[in-house]
């Protein structure tokens, strides 16, 4: 190798950064990934004699001002990890990388050197593809030509992000296994055991698997490889069929990567007495295996095999989860805790549905944390394993204004489920909450990188540009996860505070009365009301508005939704009132140093203070 810095393009060096920054190695690395990010960032810009343990702390680590590096050994102690990290990915994932970053011990400067094993030709060869999703719609056929004009829409999209979206090896994509028997009872069993199988397999550190929105997509007639391939960026294709045979079920699988060979692996398996758990556990350590080309799986702890009957309800219990379907999910899930009370994966559905029910509705905030809390504090009682339950934890802490608990427990959950979608969505939730605007991107890319045809994952992008104030971006962003769900309202409400930003305030109303209709809940219908206050339609809003003060005079009443529509009307003064009682009642809606709506609010002392009762300062 040699060093090479003024001869090596920039562009190919920030090729380079990115693909380590995304590697498994470097995943869920968040303090060594914003240190070499910053490090090379600073030296392209050619301020690299100004980086010193001092600006480290302040710009990357956001320790502010008072950062004192005698007493703080945070940059120190980042350093060392990283340079050993790095070591570790030329190492393995990236031996063949052709340019290498190092960090020079004594030295906070990055070097950049020529990989001499790589061809000179890959340098000009290796541009990261984003992946592509297709437009395809719940129960709607999109014809080809359409299908690939909104493909190359979403993909020049995820490219204009500056976080284009790589396919990358040991990556792969489970697809909906197929009820081969004939009876339609086992529909529920075979998407149970395809969620079940993707759930095992986002454990793995170096395996990235899709996850199960996007794959959920297609039918097995789309089961074309190529294809498959590119729309959801994987490097193996499994797919599978399950079979009724009297008493017993067959399930075979088979691992591909090329249309016109033989598969790369293949299984056939019978469900018989014992209980399931122990197949997909068989099958997921088989994947890994032939993912990592023959390389053995690392031991893992023997569990306790669950009853059958228990195993089949839960497996029930993550095909509605997929669906979003809160209420059979939670009484599939329950039924499997009864069956078997030391059945940790099911306690474990239990919070996570009980998460998102609380985000998706207007649940009390008190009766679904209790919940949260005491289902994941179970899961992880019975296996410490699990990632899902630390997510769930997490948001328990933010409820209670503990934001390094919660901290800890996304760490946590990432460390142990590195290719959760929903984990690293959740975990940008809380960065925003923070005000960690320069990593809420990267992790809500990742969870679209995990799960490219997810509209859930793909809006939330959209959302980072919306508060960056690049609303063109963000509008097409929205635009995009329409495409998937034209029927997504989360979807239609950011398109519609979008347009309000952009200053196009009839498009904003039409699309946040749609969403209204869509999302029949307050949160929803008092962003509707904030823009009928900014596009002077004031008798509208305050309709909107008596209708709120009436509901809250009965009973339980979510106070945000009122301070919203003061906010759209000008009043400042019954907002910080409505939002002090927000802030009471724990409601992590509001997202005072995230969302735009609350910047007219920044600069008065009042701002500060209820940022104080969030402990956010």
């Amino acid at each position: 190798m040699t060093t090479c810095s003024q001869t090596l393009p920039i562009v190919e060096i920030r090729r380079s950064l990115e693909r380590l920054l995304e590697s498994r190695a470097f995943r869920a690395a968040h303090g060594q990934r914003r240190f070499l990010k910053y490090v090379v960032e600073e030296t392209l810009a050619g301020r690299g004699q100004q980086i010193k343990e001092f600006t480290v702390g302040v710009e990357a680590f956001e320790r502010g001002e008072s950062f004192d590096p005698r007493v703080d050994p945070i940059i120190r102690t980042e350093a060392r990890k990283l340079r050993a990290r790095l070591a570790k990915y030329y190492e393995e994932e990236g031996k063949s990388d052709p340019i290498r970053i190092e960090l020079p011990k004594g030295s906070y400067v990055p070097v950049f050197h020529e990989n001499r094993a790589v061809e000179e030709s890959h340098l000009a060869s290796a541009p990261i593809a984003p992946i592509a999703p297709p437009p395809i719609q719940r129960d709607i056929r999109v014809p080809a030509a359409i299908a690939l004009l909104v493909i190359t829409g979403i993909a020049l999209w995820l490219a204009a992000s500056g976080k284009p979206v790589a396919a990358q090896a040991n990556s792969v994509a489970v697809m909906p296994i197929v009820n081969a028997s004939g009876d339609p009872g086992q529909n529920p069993v075979a998407g149970g055991v395809t969620a079940s199988l993707i759930q095992i397999l986002e454990r793995e550190s170096d395996v990235r698997v899709i996850g199960h929105t996007s794959v959920s997509r297609f039918t097995p007639a789309q089961y074309k490889i190529t294809e498959l391939k590119q729309n959801l960026g994987a490097s193996s294709i499994l797919t599978g069929s399950i079979e009724k045979l009297g008493g017993t079920l067959r399930l075979r699988v088979r691992l591909a990567d090329q249309p016109d060979r033989a598969p790369i692996w293949s299984g056939s398996y019978l469900f018989e007495g014992n209980a399931r758990e122990a197949i997909e556990n068989e099958i997921a350590a088989e994947i890994v295996q032939v993912l990592r080309r023959g390389k053995p799986s690392a031991p893992t702890t023997p569990r306790k095999r669950v009853t059958p009957a228990a195993w089949s309800a839960y497996l029930e219990g993550l095909h509605y989860q997929g669906k979003l379907d809160a209420a059979r999910a939670m009484e599939r899930f329950e039924a499997a805790t009864k069956s078997d009370p030391s059945f940790a994966r099911a306690y474990a559905g239990l919070a996570t549905m009980w998460v998102l029910s609380a985000h998706l509705s207007a649940l009390p905030q008190e009766e679904a944390h209790a919940k949260i809390r005491n289902f994941a504090k179970r899961a992880l009682q019975l296996d410490d394993t699990l990632g899902d339950p630390h997510f769930s934890l997490a948001v328990c802490a933010q409820y209670e204004y503990d934001w390094p608990g919660a901290e800890r427990e996304f760490r946590e959950g990432l460390a142990l489920s590195p290719s959760s979608s929903f984990g690293h969505l959740w975990y940008a939730k809380f960065l925003a909450l923070t005000g960690r605007h320069r990593e809420v991107l990267a992790h809500r890319t990742i969870g679209v990188e995990l799960d490219p045809l997810s509209p859930y994952a793909v809006q939330a992008v959209a959302g980072y540009w919306s508060v960056m104030g690049e609303y063109r971006q963000a509008i097409i962003g929205f635009q995009n996860a329409l495409a998937l769900d034209p029927q997504f309202g989360l979807a239609r409400q950011g398109l519609g505070i979008a347009y309000l930003l952009d200053g196009q305030a009839d498009k904003a109303i039409a699309e946040l009365e749609a969403a209204s209709a869509l999302q029949r809940g307050f949160r929803t219908k008092s962003l509707l009301g904030y823009a009928y206050g900014i596009a002077g339609k004031t008798k509208e809003a305050r309709a909107i508005l008596e209708e709120f003060q009436i509901r809250e005079r009965q009973g339980s009443f979510p106070a945000l939704a009122i301070a919203h529509v003061y906010l759209g009307l000008g009043d400042k003064d019954h907002a910080f009132a409505w939002l002090e009682k927000a802030v009471d009642q724990r409601d992590l809606g509001a997202a005072l140093q995230w969302d735009s709506l609350y910047a007219p609010l920044r600069s008065d002392p009042r701002y500060s203070q209820l940022l104080r009762r969030m402990r956010l300062v």
